[in-house]
């Protein structure tokens, strides 16, 4: 029985067996198995702790403009876990992890990966195995067998959180999908996406009062000059 991604809830399946295809020697039930739904995983954005998807290429001072290239970022991809009883029948997973590819033109900031159990705010990075692989460019913790055996499936959100550097020259439609596995079914994240420009300075020239300003300057050096000849020639006369 296959559920699809966005569903919630058990599912029992039961099949039926018939004898010699002839349903009047009799029937018998199979056991009941429990199909859970896999919960969808999410992801976020942020600069400042504000939410900065969509920032990518809209008009400077909007809030569709491109974030300063060179700037940080962080990435949150969080996975809520199933209520025994709820949507579930089983007391604990066997299996957890969440993954993040880092799309190419960022630079995971080593060192900047940790894992939050946001039902009681707790850094859990070492209940489990945190690695990035440089080749893949793939961020991924797997919780420990201890941990999922010691913690029963009540709802709880755990959390994935990195800091990645943006590219130093002008890039848009920079990309960005999670994956979480529970029981090794895979589940994808939205996808968030944000750009970014080089924060040049802007040179502003006057509209008016230029040619006045112009003028001003250029009859003060007219008379610095005359200034400076006639006490040259009075000095030698």
């Amino acid at each position: 029985m296959k559920a699809k991604n966005d569903a919630k809830g058990i599912a029992p399946n039961v099949a039926t067996v018939t004898f010699n295809n002839d349903p009047g020697k009799g029937t018998q039930k199979t056991n009941t198995v429990e199909n859970y739904f896999p919960l969808t995983p999410s992801k976020k954005v942020e600069q400042n702790g504000k939410d900065v998807n969509g920032r990518n290429d809209g008009p400077k001072g909007s809030a569709t403009a491109p974030l300063n290239a060179g700037s940080e970022v962080q990435y949150l991809v969080t996975q809520k876990w199933h209520t025994k009883g709820v949507d579930i029948a089983s007391d604990h997973y066997k299996q957890f992890n969440i993954q993040d590819p880092v799309e190419a033109r960022l630079t995971y900031k080593e060192g900047s990966a940790r894992v939050i159990d946001m039902s009681t705010g707790k850094d859990i990075t070492s209940e489990g195995t945190l690695t990035y692989d440089s080749n893949s460019r793939t961020l991924k913790w797997e919780a420990s067998a201890d941990f999922l055996s010691k913690n029963l499936l009540d709802g709880r959100e755990i959390q994935l959180i990195f800091t990645a550097k943006t590219p130093l020259q002008s890039e848009k439609n920079i990309d960005n999908q999670a994956v979480a596995a529970v029981e090794n079914v895979s589940n994808k994240t939205n996808v968030v996406t944000i750009g970014v420009d080089p924060n040049l300075p802007q040179v502003i020239v006057p509209r008016t009062g230029s040619t006045h300003l112009v003028t001003i300057l250029v009859v003060s050096l007219v008379l610095l000059v005359l200034a400076t000849l006639s006490y040259v020639v009075l000095k030698f006369n």
